[in-house]
């Protein structure tokens, strides 16, 4: 394997020289539209513009963020079959995409900006270029053979391990009429 390359594994991990990783928000993306749109509308897609949003916070279970990574989605499409298959497919499926990355967070996708498109097409292609901006949270989490010393430890880039509740009995909370503290019965 080249350096640079990765071949997706169940839609969620890359094989890179250094390992498996969690893809990105982009390359899901690319594997997304790579699965429903055509074979003949092979496209390149790139991280532009991107930046780091200082964000750090202790996430618990080892895991620490460090910032929030904005970036530019850009996908192009030098020879699109624009009469084949109308470009138009490119915005819905990202919106398809989009909605269904809100809903498993349970976060409705109303702020997330739409995709913009350039559409310049000739006799029987089209050079189509989208971009979306992204972002995702950069997590390290806490390993002894980490490469990043961090307050007083050895940390590694990692995905957020997050843990939902799949059912619950009941939680009885009240309000304490004097000063406000929190009363309750257990699980």
């Amino acid at each position: 394997m080249s350096q640079g390359e990765f071949f997706t594994r169940n839609n969620e991990r890359i094989e890179t020289n250094s390992g498996m990783h969690d893809m990105s928000k982009l390359q899901q993306l690319t594997t997304f539209l790579r699965e429903n749109l055509p074979d003949k509308t092979e496209f390149i897609s790139e991280m532009g513009k991107i930046r780091f949003i200082q964000a750090q916070r202790d996430l618990g279970l080892g895991q620490y963020q460090m910032f929030i990574q904005k970036y530019e989605a850009v996908m192009t499409w030098w020879n699109f079959p624009y009469r084949d298959c109308d470009p138009r497919y490119i915005p819905l499926l990202i919106d398809a995409w989009l909605t269904e990355q809100s809903s498993e967070l349970g976060n409705p996708n109303q702020g997330q900006e739409r995709p913009t498109m350039t559409v310049k097409a000739n006799e029987d292609t089209a050079a189509v270029v989208v971009s979306l901006p992204l972002s995702e949270s950069v997590i390290m989490r806490e390993d002894k053979n980490g490469i990043v010393p961090f307050d007083g430890k050895r940390w590694l880039l990692a995905t957020p391990e997050i843990w939902f509740a799949e059912n619950i009995d009941s939680i009885n909370v009240k309000l304490s009429q004097h000063g406000g503290n929190l009363e309750g019965d257990g699980v």
